[in-house]
This record gives structure tokens, sequence and C-alpha cells, in this order.
């Protein structure tokens, strides 16, 4: 994805994220059976700069390069009637990217809170670069952050240095 390779799960999720099978939301009515094994776990932000295997790191939020904000401009918000690909899941209120020209492979970031608010229904994920990425599942909004919060967020890695 983005000629990078990204970890298929969060830190601390035991099963990836493939929309079928491996997926959490805190958003009710997605179409996509929530997991808890594919939420993974909050790690403050000094916690997450140590949080990746070897070779992995976090995603940097650099603008026009970074890959969060690869990620930023290519994710797409589903709604709340649902989008599905031709012979695709009917998917509700999910953030996700499609990764290939088959519109079925699709990548998806768990809505699961933050440490002080596990049950909101938005996504919060560090980015190497103070500040981290962040969308809302209820109403299509995304940021990327410039600042960071004593907050436990999410951290999904990627490959590189």
């Amino acid at each position: 994805m983005n000629n990078k390779l990204w970890l298929d799960r969060n830190i601390g999720a035991i099963v990836g994220q493939d929309g079928i099978k491996g997926y959490f939301s805190n958003q009710p009515n997605t179409g996509i059976t929530s997991v808890t094994d594919a939420k993974g776990v909050y790690l403050t932000r000094a916690q997450a700069n140590t949080a990746c295997p070897p070779g992995f790191r976090l995603p940097k939020r650099t603008a026009g390069s970074g890959e969060w904000d690869w990620v930023y401009n290519e994710m797409k918000w589903s709604t709340a009637t649902g989008n599905a690909a031709s012979g695709g899941v009917s998917y509700k209120n999910v953030w996700y990217v499609t990764y290939s020209e088959n519109p079925l492979k699709r990548w998806f970031l768990p809505v699961c809170g933050h440490s002080s608010a596990t049950t909101l229904t938005s996504g919060d994920y560090w980015s190497q670069e103070v500040g981290y990425l962040y969308f809302y599942s209820n109403n299509g909004g995304k940021s990327l952050n410039t600042s960071d919060t004593s907050f436990g967020l999410s951290v999904r890695c990627v490959r590189g240095s």
C-alpha cells in the first residue's frame, strides 16, 4: 500500500484487519462483525516511540510525503447507508483505503477511541513526528493533528527508516 509495507494490525491486536473476520469498531451498525481481538492497545507517546517491531516504525505525518498524509488523502468514509464494491460487503460507518485495482481489497483502521474514552466513535493513531491521525466514524471528519496528547492512542507500524 502506497509502496510501503504496513503491519496488518494495530500493536497489541491478535488478528489482522481484513474487514471480514478481523475488524473492531465502537461504531454500531457497520455491517462487519466487531472483533475485540482486532482492537489492539493504547500506548502513550513514549511507549509508541519504541513499540514497532524491528524494521518498522511509526508512520510519518509529513505534509505531501508522509504515510499518514497518504492515508488521510486516500481514506474513504462509507457513510451510514454503506458503500459496497461489486460483490463486496456493504460497509457502513467505517473508514477504509482501497489499496489495489481490485475494489474488494480494502484496508481498515479500527475505530476504538483513546485511553480516556475507549468507547468513542473515532480513531486516534500516533505518528512519528509530534501529532497524530484522527478520524470520526459518525460524521466523516478527519484531521492530521500537529500536537501531542497525554492520552494513550493506537499504533499501526510501517516498514522503513
